[in-house]
């Protein structure tokens, strides 16, 4: 998260606060990134909205890791050198979708292959790697990588920049689709794999979309009181047009610590969700100009 994006959520929760009547308010919470960025509540009821700088910016980024020849979204835990797979407390379907792809691509397999034998050639281990023993982590931490696993390789951040450095020098791709319509993978993402749903994203100062395209997805989100109630004191929000559109949604290998041997210390399996095309516009933004009508305004009697 960057201070710039930080302060626009900032903005955008105030912006809406000025608005707001009927006794809602709007804040922008410090909260994880299991919740979205701006929180409108009234009493007992509330809802979330996310907030984007542009409508081409990373829509959703779950990270996920390699596992027992399988591509997962879970944690993986480190027992005594036993790993095994945190369950979620709650179901992420953007990463679901993610390791689906990943397992079900052929040019990800081959990559897999491609860095096994290139490791079983460079590397002297007291055994071999294979696709079913190799683990690809994500982990902010480089503590992760220094632990010994019994019958496992956990590819560190050294093994994998060399292997990159040598076999794609320049691309840390190792998943590319740029026809892909993400839009209801955005929507679902934000809908029902937070902490709490999110119903809709303002995009820059210009563009407010819904985040449901009907009646069972809203229903389906869960907190349907705090939607109907705000949909109720605000009958503009039912008119916003949904998000629909295509674009990319590539996997690469994100270094922490810079991209040299000598001060890399971990790596993230980082999706990228972008939608670059979108299938219909709005007219609906939080922040007033001649051509956005705002959806928090009430129209006057």
């Amino acid at each position: 998260m960057s201070a710039l994006s930080d302060s626009f959520e900032i903005k955008v929760a105030a912006r809406i606060n000025e608005i707001l009547s009927n006794d809602w308010t709007a804040s922008r919470p410090v909260a994880s990134t299991y919740y979205s960025d701006v929180k409108i509540e009234k009493k007992t009821s509330s809802i979330w909205l996310e907030v984007k700088m542009n409508p081409t910016d990373n829509l959703g980024n779950p990270r996920v890791s390699y596992f027992d020849g399988q591509w997962v979204y879970c944690g993986l835990r480190n027992i005594k050198g036993d790993i095994s797979i945190k369950t979620p407390k709650r179901e992420k379907p953007l990463a679901m979708e993610i390791c689906n792809h990943l397992n079900n691509s052929n040019a990800v397999k081959k990559y897999i292959n491609e860095l096994v034998t290139w490791y079983n050639k460079n590397y002297d281990s007291p055994i071999k790697a294979t696709p079913k023993n190799i683990i690809l982590y994500t982990s902010t931490s480089k503590s992760f990588y220094t632990k010994q696993v019994s019958g496992k390789i956990i590819i560190t951040p050294k093994i994998l920049l060399r292997f990159i450095s040598e076999k794609h020098p320049g691309d840390q791709y190792i998943y590319k689709n740029n026809t892909e319509d993400v839009s209801k993978l955005v929507r679902t993402h934000y809908l029902k794999g937070k902490n709490e749903p999110a119903f809709f994203l303002q995009c820059g100062e210009t563009k407010f979309f819904k985040l449901y395209e009907n009646q069972e997805e809203l229903k389906s989100a869960g907190n349907f009181a705090g939607i109907s109630n705000i949909l109720r004191d605000y009958p503009k929000l039912k008119n916003v047009p949904t998000l629909k559109g295509t674009g990319i949604f590539n996997v690469r290998f994100s270094f922490r610590g810079g991209n040299t041997i000598d001060t890399i210390r971990s790596y993230e399996i980082q999706p990228e969700v972008k939608i670059l095309r979108l299938e219909n516009t709005s007219q609906y933004s939080v922040f007033n100009n001649s051509s956005n009508t705002n959806p928090f305004i009430i129209k006057e009697k």
